[in-house]
């Protein structure tokens, strides 16, 4: 089992794309930014169709998401959140914002319980055993985010999708000793 096999295995993230026409919107709230679709309804340029629920989306690409809209739409799963991040449209234009910075709450809790252990430490004398479980968490969560904007930042430069499909990034080569 190689390094990409483990990654899709238990930190499971999606980045695609659906080429063809959005059919049909579902806005269920719009507030800080962010526009929460309950649903979004695709006709792929193969002739099938796809429909999304629970979609996350800033609100500079969610403006632009009209039905009729044509062209290439950017979405990714992550950490049960599903977002669309961009899209190129058929005439030519093109709209991309990361629809969240999820990080910033991890890194919070990371904070958050590492100041309560030494709080803990200095006046108690001991060590609270859900600060160490949360805080490594927060820590991860804070990683596992990043790493995502940056893999979608990445892909969205290089637009290497022409299938509908978003190929995985090269990983780095295993090096045994």
């Amino acid at each position: 089992m190689n390094r990409m096999d483990l990654q899709e295995e238990f930190f499971p993230m999606n980045i695609w794309t659906i080429k063809g026409a959005l059919t049909a919107t579902k806005t269920k709230w719009s507030r800080k930014g962010k526009t929460y679709f309950a649903r979004l309804a695709f006709q792929k340029t193969d002739g099938s169709s796809e429909e999304l629920k629970k979609v996350v989306v800033h609100d500079s690409v969610a403006a632009e998401l009209v039905a009729g809209a044509e062209g290439r739409f950017y979405l990714f799963k992550s950490m049960g959140v599903k977002g669309l991040y961009g899209v190129r449209f058929a005439d030519g234009r093109e709209v991309h914002t990361y629809p969240g910075d999820q990080s910033m709450i991890f890194a919070f809790i990371a904070i958050v319980w590492l100041a309560l252990n030494i709080l803990y430490i200095s006046t108690r004398d001991q060590v609270s055993i859900l600060g160490l479980i949360l805080m490594p968490l927060g820590i991860f969560g804070w990683w596992w985010c990043r790493k995502v904007r940056r893999e979608i930042e990445q892909l969205w430069a290089n637009d290497p999708s022409e299938n509908g499909v978003a190929p995985a990034l090269t990983p780095a080569p295993i090096v045994s000793n």
